[in-house]
């Protein structure tokens, strides 16, 4: 019986085995079927969503209707009146004659952008309103009014924002989301809540910065004046949460960047991916680029497709910077570091090898044009279209070995490398720069434009600024290299050179229009240790000479009989006393007085206290008797006769 069981278990474990696999399989496969589903269903979910520039119809409302002139009024009229319409369009009307029946706009009743739209312009009617009981404030009870449609304002954003969050598209959701901020930011600045107005004015401002970056360039210039108005709003609220707390600009930030809330982070990631499809769209729809005031077009397929795929890897590449961000703190430092330098020094290269490709495909086609007699004019067309498109990739070449150099020298820094892979890649970047000028100096020659001109000069000032700084880090790591090695001259040489080389620097970036602050700060830094050491330097020379001199006063003593306690005393001192002729007749005789050299007076002689003024003048006035003078100065008597 025991056997027929092990059997009856054996095989029944047996098909367990053999169907498991099997089973597997069916279940990966529905798996995929329901991701399938899924992946369709959020589609068709992303086709029903809404989808409207609020941006740019707010600013095109805003400049048409009297904003532009500052006419609050005729704004809040058009807004009442557009209101109207869309209320008649969307059939919601507050009941008919007397009667008022409010029709809310919820979830459910939001079906189209009509009914989303009449959230906007009721929020942009109170504000208009708010701004134009703003500027005529003549009665202390205007503001209390002032405040209360501000705070509506805020109301009607942020309820059009909460209906965004599941009916609009990411794009849209993210211009309404800067929008709301800026609403509910302006009411809390009124009601002096900075603290929490300085928070949503940030929110604002990362999303304006994004949007202005990749969007078109209405979208770019709208997103640009708006986070020129938050920033005063930013300014306006760290300049009084310092006057309450004493808290500088940045420890202000600091704080409310560590106190971030998920909403932020989910906003950051949603920013992210909208970046990433506006940017991948403008890409495959490119024909041209815009490279320095110039559209540059690109008839060529294969080079289109190489300056596509390098622009994708370099959004990839920022995005995957931006998300890991490593603390120095981190008990695996080293190692994430050494990650992220891998990673992005391998797409570094793939970028610059695809933009390598593209201009060798550019010269390819502009060599044999350029050698041929036919000088048509489509031709020179052709010439001159190349040559940019040549020029252009020639710099986006450079400016990526430039920054992979920067980027080696961080990591060399931070790991604490060795100072002769840090002097190499200084020399390489100086080497980079030095081609970059060139190709600066032609593309101004080739230009006829005068804005174009004064730009290049203003980067050629800029590009020398950073030769010299760079060879002023690089010739104070040679300098601590003889320091280490104990050639004390060459390294006191060569940080004077620094110092040199950092002033020359600091001349060129003043010079500059637009000049990074960071640069600056890490030259003056760089003074500060150069100084350091050249005093160590000095110190150091001090300590070996007092040595030196020591050791040649042991070796005098130990060689040669001391001298006479008689003979270190001066002649001036000792004239009272008496002494042997014979202690100084000698077989060390001078040639010329014939008797041993005698110290006659210390020379020069030693300091001594001085009073500053003689004492005898002070004391002189306790002797002099003056004279009085009492009847000379006392006035004559006159009579009215004479």
């Amino acid at each position: 019986m025991t056997d027929l069981k092990k059997e009856t278990e054996n095989n029944d474990f047996g098909a367990f085995s053999t169907n498991k696999p099997q089973e597997q399989e069916k279940e990966k496969e529905k798996e995929k079927e329901i991701q399938i589903e899924n992946e369709k269903e959020e589609e068709i979910i992303e086709e029903n969503k809404i989808s409207f520039s609020t941006l740019t119809l707010i600013q095109v409302s805003r400049n048409e209707n009297g904003i532009k002139h500052y006419d609050y009024q005729r704004y809040r009229h058009f807004c009442s009146k557009k209101l109207h319409k869309l209320r008649k369009q969307c059939k919601m009307t507050h009941g008919t004659g007397k009667r008022y029946v409010p029709k809310p706009i919820t979830l459910e009743t939001a079906k189209s952008d009509r009914q989303l739209l009449i959230l906007l312009f009721s929020a942009e009617r109170a504000w208009a309103y708010a701004s134009e009981l703003k500027e005529a404030q003549v009665n202390p009870r205007v503001k209390f009014r002032m405040r209360n449609r501000l705070k509506k304002s805020a109301k009607w954003a942020s309820q059009l924002l909460n209906i965004a969050q599941e009916k609009c598209t990411d794009r849209t959701l993210l211009e309404i989301q800067a929008y709301a901020d800026t609403m509910v930011g302006n009411s809390l600045l009124e009601y002096e809540c900075f603290k929490e107005a300085l928070e949503s004015f940030l929110r604002a401002k990362t999303v304006f910065e994004q949007l202005s970056k990749v969007g078109e360039f209405i979208l770019s210039e709208i997103c640009e004046s708006q986070t020129k108005e938050v920033e005063i709003g930013i300014r306006y609220c760290t300049f009084n949460i310092s006057k309450e707390n004493k808290l500088s600009k940045k420890e202000i930030i600091e704080m409310i960047s560590q106190n971030e809330t998920q909403g932020l982070t989910l906003l950051r990631s949603k920013l992210d991916n909208v970046v990433t499809e506006m940017r991948k769209n403008q890409l495959e729809s490119m024909d041209e680029i815009k490279w320095r005031g110039e559209s540059i077009q690109i008839s060529n397929k294969a080079i289109r497709l190489k300056i596509i795929s390098a622009e994708e890897l370099e959004i990839e590449n920022q995005s995957e910077l931006n998300l890991t961000q490593i603390n120095p703190k981190d008990s695996d430092f080293k190692t994430k570091l050494e990650k992220q330098f891998t990673s992005q020094m391998s797409m570094n290269g793939r970028i610059s090898n695809l933009y390598n490709e593209a201009r060798e495909l550019a010269w390819n086609e502009l060599n044999p044009l350029q050698s041929s007699r036919n000088r048509s004019k489509t031709i020179v067309n052709q010439i001159e279209i190349l040559s940019k498109l040549h020029t252009y990739l020639a710099f986006k070449t450079h400016e990526l070995a430039i920054t992979r150099n920067k980027y080696a020298l961080k990591y060399l820094k931070s790991s604490k490398g060795d100072s002769d892979k840090i002097v190499n890649n200084y020399q390489r970047l100086i080497q980079q720069l030095h081609e970059l000028l060139e190709l600066e100096l032609n593309f101004k020659k080739e230009s006829e434009d005068q804005e174009q001109i004064t730009h290049s000069e203003n980067r050629e000032k800029l590009i020398n600024a950073q030769i010299f700084s760079n060879k002023a880090f690089r010739c104070f790591y040679i300098a601590n290299s003889y320091l280490i090695t104990e050639k004390f001259e060459e390294s006191q040489l060569l940080f004077e050179r620094t110092l040199e080389e950092i002033q020359t620097a600091i001349v060129y970036f003043k010079r500059c229009k637009k000049s990074d602050p960071n640069e600056i700060e890490n030259l003056l830094e760089l003074i500060r240790n150069t100084k350091s050491k050249i005093s160590f330097l000095q110190g150091n020379k001090l300590l070996k000479y007092i040595e030196r001199n020591k050791i040649s006063q042991k070796k005098k003593n130990g060689g040669k009989v001391q001298e006479s306690l008689e003979e270190k005393e001066f002649l001036i001192d000792r004239l009272e006393k008496s002494f042997d002729r014979k202690k100084y007749a000698t077989s060390n005789r001078n040639k010329t007085e014939g008797m041993k050299r005698v110290n006659v007076v210390r020379f020069p002689p030693l300091l001594t206290s001085v009073y500053s003024k003689p004492m005898l003048l002070d004391n002189a006035f306790n002797y002099i008797v003056f004279p009085k003078l009492e009847e000379k100065s006392k006035p004559k008597k006159r009579f009215w006769l004479f």
